[in-house]
């Protein structure tokens, strides 16, 4: 960990490395909120569907799914075998034609989210993204409280169809937005 120098912030750098002994589950600081967002967000999909989860990490969404959806999961870093490989950030955007697309914590850590906001609409009807507001973020400090969701969705093609909100407390706010 590292801080600004005057500003009293302090910066968290995501693991470099997976933990020794690790078997591929989230990580015990995460696992709680991990599960929560996961099982929100496999709320809003319907039986039988096609789900590509980009940024899915450990693939938890999966278990959430409802009967007869097959789920392609994709990561930076995939943590299970049946997790690919992709960098959004360069361009890389799986093929095919999903009912939903699913992006769960990613948007915050894209340089540009927005052409995988407008990939993702060619790809599929619908999206699950989350959402979230800090007083500060990792990686951009001092943003706006306003939603960055609600900033980035002019010209995607996408609008906010449902919201579900959860894990309030006095430094965030969470939603799970499904999109169409």
């Amino acid at each position: 960990m590292g801080g600004f120098k005057g500003l009293g912030v302090m910066t968290i750098r995501a693991y470099p490395q997976v933990p020794e002994n690790w078997e591929g589950e989230a990580l015990p600081i995460f696992d709680a909120e991990w599960t929560k967002r996961a099982q929100t967000a496999a709320s809003f999909i319907e039986e039988g569907s096609r789900v590509l989860d980009l940024g899915c990490g450990n693939g938890s969404l999966r278990r959430f799914l409802p009967a007869g959806c097959t789920w392609v999961g994709y990561d930076l870093r995939p943590l299970t075998p049946e997790v690919r490989s992709i960098d959004l950030d360069a361009g890389e955007f799986p093929s095919g034609h999903f009912d939903y697309v699913v992006l769960l914590g990613v948007l915050d850590w894209l340089r540009e989210p927005r052409p995988v906001l407008e990939k993702a609409r060619r790809a599929a009807p619908f999206l699950i993204v989350n959402d979230k507001r800090r007083r500060w973020r990792l990686h951009h400090l001092f943003r706006s409280k306003k939603s960055e969701l609600r900033r980035l969705l002019p010209g995607t093609g996408w609008s906010i169809k449902e919201a579900i909100e959860w894990g309030q407390d006095p430094r965030r706010h969470y939603s799970v937005c499904l999109l169409s």
